[in-house]
């Protein structure tokens, strides 16, 4: 079953040469960049006003979520001096296309040179939450570290729960997913830019296991930047054991971690059941940890 998986990795190690098409910035937050094949790939970007930019990061949605999933959070970021760029991942969001795993890593590429284009003097930072922390943002760093400063690693889906696992691959066959999460500014997160659900191969939720489950503790040793990880105390995260990511982080040779009770999976927002009132004043807390430890890097 993984053997085409294998050989599709051998091949999507090397480094894809993006034409990089510039799209001026407007007053608005709400653009596209044309992807190497042709797609529209949907960013939304919120930069300092008041207070002088000195870094800039791009940050890369979990599995079903989309850039709205950063608003908040780049916002604290702003007043602290760091820029935020996000995208959503093809097949999700507004973004057109299927999803895929190697095109996406191209489109990270894509970003990362569209973003170092309009802001050339500035360190560069990756951001990724749950899947698009391990499958996304933790494989690109490894495979181009003279690129980025540092990377943060959100709830990393180091090691999906099976039910979770399963629920998708049962959507990729047509059949509904059995839990549904729920953005209150987008509605359902999971629709596309059409309004209409996404749907994925079930080789697709296949690849997304063998990254998360298999190949995240596998590669963890070559990460070769700093890295903040960023997790739920205790058993709180409903996707991915705590346990499962302290085994990780282990792994990871230059890190420093930090856990916060009642974050859940989410850890960014407040929509979670599982998050507390307690966490609701500790999340700004989140917040400025993160931007101090960028800032000091």
């Amino acid at each position: 079953m993984f053997i085409p998986l294998i050989v599709q990795y051998m091949f999507q190690q090397s480094r894809p040469s993006a034409s990089v098409t510039r799209i001026s910035e407007g007053k608005k937050l709400n653009h596209f960049l044309p992807a190497n094949d042709g797609i529209g790939l949907h960013y939304e970007f919120w930069l300092p006003k008041s207070t002088p930019m000195k870094r800039i990061m791009l940050c890369i949605p979990g599995y079903d979520s989309n850039t709205k999933y950063f608003k908040e959070f780049a916002m604290s970021m702003n007043a602290q001096g760091i820029g935020v760029y996000s995208f959503d991942l093809r097949g999700f969001g507004k973004s057109e296309g299927k999803a895929s795993v190697s095109q996406s890593l191209k489109d990270i590429k894509l970003f990362v040179r569209f973003i170092k284009e309009m802001h050339p003097d500035l360190p560069f930072h990756l951001l990724g939450h749950s899947v698009g922390a391990v499958a996304y943002a933790m494989q690109y760093a490894i495979a181009n570290p003279s690129e980025i400063s540092s990377l943060v690693l959100i709830a990393p889906a180091t090691k999906i729960k099976f039910k979770i696992w399963f629920n998708h691959l049962l959507r990729s066959l047509g059949i509904p997913l059995q839990f549904k999460v729920i953005d209150p500014e987008a509605g359902d997160i999971k629709i596309n830019k059409d309004g209409k659900p996404v749907r994925y191969s079930p080789f697709h939720v296949f690849d997304i296991g063998f990254n998360c489950n298999f190949r995240s503790y596998a590669r963890a040793p070559h990460i070769g930047v700093p890295t903040f990880i960023v997790m739920s105390d205790e058993r709180q995260d409903v996707i991915i054991h705590a346990d499962d990511i302290l085994r990780f982080a282990k792994r990871v040779p230059n890190k420093a971690i930090m856990g916060y009770n009642g974050a859940g999976h989410l850890v960014f927002t407040s929509f979670s059941p599982k998050v507390s009132d307690v966490y609701e004043e500790q999340r700004l807390q989140v917040y400025a940890d993160i931007s101090k430890w960028i800032n000091g890097q």
